[in-house]
């Protein structure tokens, strides 16, 4: 069976436990039950190459781990993935080397720009020129010698997803007559250019993250970590049904502050601001309140709904099946994306790559930071960085709230559980990119095969 067969089958074996868990509402948010895995190459036959691979390697291409490949492999093999997000767009080089039967990875250049494909709308040829930085990247990172044998991937998340089908369609079209015509790079055949599915999504950050620590393709039996990956686009979904709750069910009027028929108090936003608001094919304003009897969480813990029918206990939210966090494993659990960066600037700041954190730490500063808007955040006039974001993001208590109440009341994470807060491990960056290229690797773009 092959990496990628061995990748799928976890796939649909935590998929039918319900170990990898998404919420229907649009998060993406994913948890994977640890335990302890055999190496992913075990009981997998490894089949020398034809000799057809060219008999001269450039002295210029070198591995820093070995001089000779080994027997059927090249000595270095290159993947390029690109993440298409929601705030932008990023392309992973990553350089693998073969000097053992199965890759290893030695390196990773990275870049990023903004904005993202989804904001071209309705300019497809906008969208896929908007690529052409990443790909010039590409072309220096990656030697001349291997650039038609260096697979690349565009996978898209959320934010493509919510353009719809129709403009999300004719940009990947877009991006991919552009790869065929313009660049060397061969797309690999399956998926190539498209929508990343969720499941994939979250099976690749998995992937990723226990790679990196050595929990998985190791001698040694360690048990896995779980993993949870929150995107932007899919919190701002989030912060649409917290905003059509509060116009859905008005919360109390307790400072008796005068309000019209389309205005509505909103208790996760700053005191006395106000928002324009589209709820269906109605403007209604939003106005930020006082916050002091933890409205927001209630309305927060409200969206799960968790008082929805459990067919199979217990339930997460929605009635959703999930093993009891409590009880079903204490290994280590692993948070990145959007979880890392709205909380560690209140920690040693977001430059620091691993940080960690327990529920009831975040549940104190989400209070915190709740309740200090209405002092213009003076609490935290001393963290630079805390301060900065806080001036920059009004959703800020909503969506520490949001987080607080996923992990605590929606997955029912003890108060007292530790989450690290990751964003590289080994200095490379966690997500799914590198779980998916590990996997592209599977189809052998060796030179030759």
């Amino acid at each position: 069976m092959s990496l990628k067969d061995n990748i799928m089958a976890r796939k649909g074996y935590w998929l039918r436990n319900g170990a990898i868990l998404f919420f229907g509402l649009t998060l993406f948010f994913f948890v994977m039950l640890p335990k302890s895995q055999p190496n992913l190459h075990d009981n997998i036959p490894i089949a020398p190459l034809e000799e057809t691979a060219p008999t001269t390697w450039p002295a210029s291409i070198t591995s820093e781990h070995c001089d000779v490949a080994h027997p059927g492999r090249p000595l270095i093999q290159y993947v390029l993935m690109i993440d298409a997000g929601s705030s932008g767009s990023r392309i992973h080089a990553y350089k693998f080397n073969y000097c053992k039967a199965t890759p290893e990875l030695e390196s990773e250049v990275f870049e990023m720009l903004k904005p993202g494909l989804s904001s071209f709308g309705d300019d497809a040829q906008g969208a896929a020129q908007s690529l052409d930085p990443l790909l010039r990247v590409a072309l220096k990172s990656v030697p001349a010698f291997l650039h038609k044998s260096t697979p690349v991937a565009v996978k898209a998340t959320a934010g493509l997803r919510l353009l719809g089908d129709v403009k999300s369609n004719r940009i990947l079209e877009a991006v991919r007559h552009r790869l065929e015509t313009v660049y060397p790079f061969p797309i690999i055949d399956e998926q190539g250019v498209a929508v990343m599915d969720g499941g994939d999504e979250g099976v690749y950050a998995w992937v990723t993250v226990n790679y990196l620590l050595g929990r998985i393709n190791s001698m040694e039996k360690t048990p896995t970590v779980a993993i949870m990956d929150l995107g932007g686009a899919s919190t701002q979904i989030a912060n649409k049904a917290i905003n059509n709750y509060v116009v859905e069910h008005p919360i109390n009027n307790t400072e008796d502050i005068e309000l019209s028929a389309d205005e509505y108090l909103h208790p996760c936003m700053p005191v006395d601001t106000r928002k324009s608001y589209m709820h269906g094919e109605k403007e209604v304003t939003l106005i930020g309140v006082s916050d002091t009897a933890n409205e927001c969480r209630r309305v927060v813990e409200a969206i799960f709904y968790k008082d929805k029918a459990c067919i199979l206990n217990p339930c997460s939210f929605a009635g959703v099946y999930q093993p009891s966090l409590t009880t079903s494993f204490n290994s280590d659990i692993y948070a990145f994306s959007y979880i890392f960066d709205r909380i560690t600037p209140f920690l040693a700041g977001s430059d620091v790559p691993i940080q960690d954190i327990t529920l009831q730490q975040l549940e104190e500063l989400t209070d915190r930071v709740c309740v200090a808007d209405e002092t213009a955040f003076k609490e935290f006039d001393s963290i630079a960085e805390a301060k900065s974001e806080l001036g920059k993001i009004a959703e800020m208590c909503m969506d520490l709230n949001y987080i607080y109440g996923l992990l605590h009341h929606g997955y029912g994470i003890p108060k007292d559980r530790k989450i690290n807060l990751t964003k590289k491990i080994r200095d490379y960056e966690t997500g799914w990119c590198l779980g998916a290229s590990i996997a592209v690797l599977e189809d052998r773009w060796y030179l030759g095969a």
